[in-house]
């Protein structure tokens, strides 16, 4: 260090390395640093040592950085107990989401947060609620996600975390985009609508923010990728209370007719299974649908074809919103699948598994047998 820097030592009592850092030395545990591999400033080589091992406050950037790179849901919830009185509205929504993560990559992480959900999210919980109004569309979106995606939320103790949550989703929903959306339609949609919690309010905002589209302009909902145009509609589908597919159903409709040539054979099967459950999109969209399918039916495996099958069954026959040809269609190519994989060698993996084909044309007889072509 030099004559300088010895001085300066002598100058710093040892009790000053658990007291708060001044601000050059926060400012340098922050600095970026060169890049790694992946292009991105690592901040493991800038952090001084004296923050590292001792419990003098820890930059902001620096719990986030923390929260994310966190390696189990434990460990998680140790670092909440460690800087909550640090903790902010984004802190809370990075540990949610790694939390979420975790336990749906990890089957141990999953199975360490079921069993200790009763005793082990408390604090966190009553922080998070408390930190909500202060979050962002995209924060409350991240948080919501990641405790749907960990498994946990369902039981009574959850009810003022989703109530906040909720909240601060319906004061923000004019921000969120369309994977803000498809998040928050994923974990409010398996809510018991009889709680405390507004799961019709969210839904039903989230439903108008994607389609309403402002003057001049196209809806929200254009901009979605294939998959979140997909993800959306198999999220509002699937919701207990299907609030907001009035809003949803046609505006999905219209938006797959329009890209129905760029879509993939899994995509056209899962959002027609989806329609099937929304409700009635308009005539002309459910025709072009059904013609790309037609044209493409050679094209879909035994996936694809058993949720366009199931899609043909769901709802009432006499309203269903798909033409009469589509249902030939989908019965005679499961039908031939499955002559293929009957007819094959035992020696010979046939590209099509055994049960997928035959539980798909049961599915289309049974609908075509509702309603013949």
């Amino acid at each position: 260090l030099g004559a300088a820097g010895r001085r300066e030592g002598r100058r710093c009592p040892a009790s000053s390395a658990s007291a708060s850092p001044p601000s050059s030395v926060a400012a340098a545990a922050i600095a970026p640093s060169r890049p790694n591999r992946r292009g991105e400033a690592s901040m493991a080589h800038t952090v001084p040592w004296h923050l590292l091992r001792t419990s003098a406050p820890l930059p902001a950037e620096l719990v986030t950085h923390r929260l994310k790179s966190c390696d189990s849901v434990r460990r998680l919830l140790q670092l909440h107990e460690e800087h909550a009185d640090g903790f902010n509205a984004y802190h809370a929504s990075a540990l949610w989401s790694r939390a979420g993560r975790l336990a749906f990559s990890e089957p141990s992480e999953r199975e360490w947060a079921l069993r200790n959900e009763g005793s082990a999210f408390g604090a966190v919980r009553v922080a998070t609620a408390a930190l909500s109004p202060q979050m962002s569309g995209r924060n409350v979106a991240n948080a919501s996600y990641g405790i749907w995606r960990a498994g946990l939320g369902q039981s009574d103790a959850w009810q003022p975390l989703w109530s906040s949550l909720a909240a601060a989703a319906l004061s923000s929903a004019d921000t969120l985009g369309t994977a803000d959306s498809l998040q928050l339609t994923r974990a409010f949609g398996p809510l018991d609508a009889a709680g405390q919690v507004a799961v019709a309010d969210v839904l039903t905002a989230v439903a108008k923010r994607l389609c309403d589209a402002p003057a001049g302009g196209r809806p929200l909902l254009a901009a979605a990728s294939s998959p979140e145009l997909v993800g959306i509609a198999s999220a509002f589908a699937a919701a207990r209370p299907q609030h907001g597919a009035g809003w949803v159903c046609a505006p999905l409709a219209s938006e797959a007719a329009r890209r129905r040539t760029e879509l993939r054979p899994w995509q056209l099967g899962r959002l027609s299974l989806a329609l099937s459950r929304l409700g009635e999109p308009l005539a002309a969209d459910a025709e072009d649908l059904a013609d790309e399918i037609c044209t493409r039916i050679r094209h879909f495996g035994a996936h694809e074809l058993a949720f366009l099958s199931a899609s043909l069954s769901a709802g009432a026959p006499d309203r269903h919103p798909s033409p009469p040809r589509l249902f030939a269609a989908v019965a005679a190519h499961a039908a031939s699948a499955a002559r293929e994989t009957a007819a094959a060698p035992a020696a010979v993996s046939s590209p099509w598994p055994a049960t997928l084909p035959l539980a798909a044309l049961a599915l289309a007889a049974a609908a075509a047998a509702a309603k013949p072509p």
